[in-house]
């Protein structure tokens, strides 16, 4: 498990900002395990599948990256990424949003 206190994989401007504190989300990356697994688990592809569900989101606060690992012969391998969505509201369609 790795915490952090502000994690992104997008680059943005953090001086030029009006952020916001959003909803709580997760994303994950993860692939079936039959006797070995069947495909390559990213962090980078779960943090982005968190951040991403929201347009308007630039980074994740109070991050908590866990990777899965519930396999021995058969289950998934992967990554868990799970955070508060920070809002950037100088973005395009972004200056109205809650």
């Amino acid at each position: 498990m790795m915490k952090a206190t502000v994690g992104s994989t997008k680059n943005y401007n953090i001086n030029a900002a009006k952020f916001l504190k959003g909803p709580r989300v997760t994303g994950e990356d993860k692939y079936p395990v039959v006797l070995f697994p069947l495909g390559i688990p990213n962090m980078k592809t779960a943090m982005d599948g968190a951040i991403e569900k929201d347009k308007c989101a630039v980074g994740l606060s109070d991050v908590v990256v866990t990777q899965l690992n519930h396999a021995f012969i058969f289950g998934t391998f992967g990554y868990r990424a799970e955070g508060n969505l920070i809002i950037d509201k100088t973005l395009p369609n972004c200056e109205n949003h809650i």
